[in-house]
């Protein structure tokens, strides 16, 4: 009797074991399961994607993407690759695509986090071949082109306006320069590419998805989502806002340092970071980017010798939504005081355009304009910068 009882203790000891065990197994293999992206979808706030497009070994493009999954709205940042900063592992101020490899793009990531304090926590990497059947797959990029795109050595030409490209041609689109091109004309066809890129994914989402389709769309593209992470991104593509997407882009004063042209960010990178934070907060604020913003242009005169400063607040009007109708610089620029004109008939557009910057001086200026303004009526209002204006906010 006592050694049975002793063998029943011992096979009870045994099961309990094996429970434990396996209860083990099961826990890290749900945990290895886990859809990181459909966690930041739950989590309601703002993330970011990185997209790349590479030539070989050298960037071409880099979009970080935020898309809230509240308000479905989404925001396209652009990142020039000859963006200077310190790079620590060389030691030296350099361009910090230098840290970018396509097989390793922790390091560039990394920096990029920096620069805009954000969280990064996926990437896409494309290179031309892969791109090219990206858009195949998909069928086309349907885009809006606003200036035409001539390169006669190869016969090709395509016309501004509304075009469906496939594949060999939107590589074309987003690789395209001539000379005396300006860049913002660049970043708008990189911008404009995977704008269109991310619409297409979301209204191709059932062909994508399909069994014999998806290896396919895997197949050409590097990724740190899973399969399963990256069917839930094309699944939330498909509520994707695309036509209001905000674009906005990395701004600052270009020098040459050892023999290359680096592009340094205004006031060290602040200005970046809070465009990046007032961003956010407009994606995730249906009011801030409502229709009736939307529809709201603006044009902002440099009155002061601050050079630059108009176009940098062109970019912060922009994070909130607002359409950018003309910058320039006013005749005087001595202005002590920073004046928000409402040349629409409607004041409360110009107390929500003075709201966003702190200005109390507002003005009604309808069917006139301002010294060095411009004669345009589908301008709704005029901003005058003056010296109380520190970037973000005019200052008491």
């Amino acid at each position: 009797m006592k050694k049975r009882k002793a063998f029943d203790k011992g096979i009870i000891f045994l099961v309990i074991i094996f429970l434990i065990i396996g209860g083990t197994a099961v826990f890290f293999l749900s945990r290895m399961n886990v859809d990181p992206m459909a966690d930041a979808l739950e989590q309601e706030d703002s993330f970011a994607s990185c997209f790349m497009v590479v030539d070989g070994e050298e960037l071409l493009a880099t979009e970080i993407f935020f898309f809230h999954p509240v308000t479905h709205k989404g925001a396209l940042l652009d990142v020039p690759s000859n963006t200077g900063d310190i790079v620590e592992s060389v030691g030296r101020i350099d361009k910090i695509s230098i840290l970018f490899d396509a097989d390793k793009p922790e390091a560039y990531i990394r920096k990029l986090e920096e620069i805009t304090a954000v969280s990064i926590p996926f990437y896409f990497i494309m290179n031309l071949e892969q791109l090219e059947a990206q858009v195949d797959l998909i069928e086309g990029l349907s885009l809006f082109i606003a200036n035409p795109v001539e390169v006669p050595e190869e016969l090709i030409f395509l016309p501004s306006g509304s075009l469906v490209l496939d594949g060999a041609k939107a590589k074309i689109f987003i690789t395209y320069s001539q000379v005396g091109e300006i860049e913002i004309e660049k970043t708008d066809r990189r911008e404009k590419f995977i704008q269109a890129l991310l619409k297409g994914w979301g209204q191709s989402y059932e062909k994508l998805t399909h069994p014999e389709v998806f290896p396919l769309v895997n197949r050409n593209m590097d990724t740190n989502l899973s399969n399963q992470a990256f069917t839930t991104f094309l699944a939330s593509l498909k509520e994707l806002d695309g036509e209001r997407m905000v674009f906005q882009r990395v701004l600052g004063v270009e020098r040459v340092v050892d023999n290359q042209t680096l592009l340094f960010r205004h006031k060290d990178g602040i200005l970046l970071q809070e465009t990046v934070r007032q961003t956010l907060k407009s994606l995730a604020n249906i009011e801030v980017v409502s229709d009736e913003e939307l529809s709201t242009s603006i044009e902002l005169l440099n009155g002061t010798s601050n050079t630059g400063l108009a176009s940098r607040t062109g970019q912060l009007f922009q994070s909130f939504g607002y359409d950018i109708a003309n910058i320039g610089n006013y005749d005087k620029q001595d202005l002590e005081q920073t004046i928000v004109i409402d040349r629409s008939g409607d004041i409360t557009r110009a107390q929500r355009v003075a709201a966003v910057i702190k200005c109390t001086k507002i003005e009604r200026q309808v069917d006139e304009i301002s010294e060095g303004g411009i004669a345009d009526m589908t301008i709704d209002v005029t901003i005058l910068l003056g010296k109380d204006f520190d970037g973000r906010y005019c200052k008491e």
